[in-house]
Protein backbone atom coordinates (compact mmCIF):
# COMPACT_ATOMS: atom_id res chain seq x y z
CA UNK A 1 0.00 0.00 0.00
CA UNK A 2 1.33 3.45 -0.69
CA UNK A 3 -0.57 7.33 -0.99
CA UNK A 4 -0.70 6.88 -4.63
CA UNK A 5 0.44 4.32 -7.51
CA UNK A 6 1.48 5.17 -11.04
CA UNK A 7 -1.14 3.66 -13.38
CA UNK A 8 1.14 1.56 -15.02
CA UNK A 9 2.39 -0.36 -11.60
CA UNK A 10 -0.67 -0.44 -10.56
CA UNK A 11 -2.66 -2.36 -13.35
CA UNK A 12 0.57 -4.57 -13.36
CA UNK A 13 0.64 -5.68 -9.85
CA UNK A 14 -3.30 -6.56 -10.59
CA UNK A 15 -2.28 -8.68 -13.39
CA UNK A 16 0.51 -10.63 -11.96
CA UNK A 17 -1.93 -11.18 -8.58
CA UNK A 18 -0.64 -9.14 -6.21
CA UNK A 19 -3.29 -6.48 -4.35
CA UNK A 20 -2.48 -2.93 -4.10
CA UNK A 21 -4.00 -0.37 -2.00
CA UNK A 22 -3.95 3.53 -2.22
CA UNK A 23 -4.25 5.02 1.15
CA UNK A 24 -3.74 8.76 1.70
CA UNK A 25 -2.86 8.06 5.45
CA UNK A 26 -0.45 5.27 4.39
CA UNK A 27 2.45 7.16 6.16
CA UNK A 28 1.22 7.17 9.69
CA UNK A 29 2.61 2.80 9.45
CA UNK A 30 5.41 2.45 10.50
CA UNK A 31 7.78 -0.46 10.97
CA UNK A 32 7.24 -3.54 12.54
CA UNK A 33 3.54 -2.11 12.38
CA UNK A 34 1.02 -4.97 12.68
CA UNK A 35 -1.54 -4.64 9.99
CA UNK A 36 -4.52 -6.19 8.17
CA UNK A 37 -5.84 -5.09 4.58
CA UNK A 38 -10.01 -5.14 3.64
CA UNK A 39 -9.53 -4.87 -0.18
CA UNK A 40 -13.28 -5.40 -0.27
CA UNK A 41 -14.13 -2.87 2.53
CA UNK A 42 -11.22 -0.47 1.36
CA UNK A 43 -10.06 -0.15 5.12
CA UNK A 44 -6.57 -1.06 6.89
CA UNK A 45 -6.17 -2.03 10.01
CA UNK A 46 -2.81 -0.78 11.83
CA UNK A 47 -3.28 -3.47 14.90
CA UNK A 48 -0.15 -2.02 16.71
CA UNK A 49 -1.73 1.75 17.11
CA UNK A 50 -5.33 0.58 17.26
CA UNK A 51 -6.13 2.61 14.30
CA UNK A 52 -7.92 2.10 10.93
CA UNK A 53 -7.19 4.00 7.58
CA UNK A 54 -9.27 4.32 4.49
CA UNK A 55 -8.01 2.87 1.66
CA UNK A 56 -9.42 1.93 -2.54
CA UNK A 57 -11.69 -0.55 -2.47
CA UNK A 58 -11.13 -2.84 -5.33
CA UNK A 59 -13.72 -3.22 -7.43
CA UNK A 60 -15.60 -6.98 -8.14
CA UNK A 61 -13.67 -7.58 -11.44
CA UNK A 62 -10.21 -6.63 -9.88
CA UNK A 63 -10.73 -8.82 -7.03
CA UNK A 64 -12.01 -11.90 -8.96
CA UNK A 65 -8.47 -11.32 -11.02
CA UNK A 66 -6.02 -11.26 -7.88
CA UNK A 67 -8.14 -14.08 -6.29
CA UNK A 68 -7.43 -16.38 -9.54
CA UNK A 69 -3.59 -15.38 -8.95
CA UNK A 70 -3.44 -13.20 -12.24
CA UNK A 71 -4.88 -11.63 -15.24
CA UNK A 72 -3.66 -15.06 -16.64
CA UNK A 73 -4.57 -17.68 -14.44
CA UNK A 74 -8.19 -15.61 -14.60
CA UNK A 75 -8.28 -15.71 -18.51
CA UNK A 76 -7.58 -19.40 -19.10
CA UNK A 77 -10.00 -20.52 -16.49
CA UNK A 78 -12.60 -18.10 -18.67
CA UNK A 79 -11.40 -19.78 -21.52
CA UNK A 80 -11.95 -22.80 -20.18
CA UNK A 81 -15.47 -22.27 -19.12
CA UNK A 82 -16.64 -20.53 -22.58
CA UNK A 83 -14.88 -24.13 -24.21
CA UNK A 84 -16.81 -26.27 -21.89
CA UNK A 85 -19.67 -24.36 -22.80
CA UNK A 86 -19.41 -25.54 -26.28
CA UNK A 87 -19.23 -28.73 -25.78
Amino acid sequence: MAEFFARIFYRNAINVGIPVAECREASRIREGDRIELDLEEGVIYNLSREEQYQCSRLPAHIMEIIEKGGLKNYLAEQFRDKKDERI
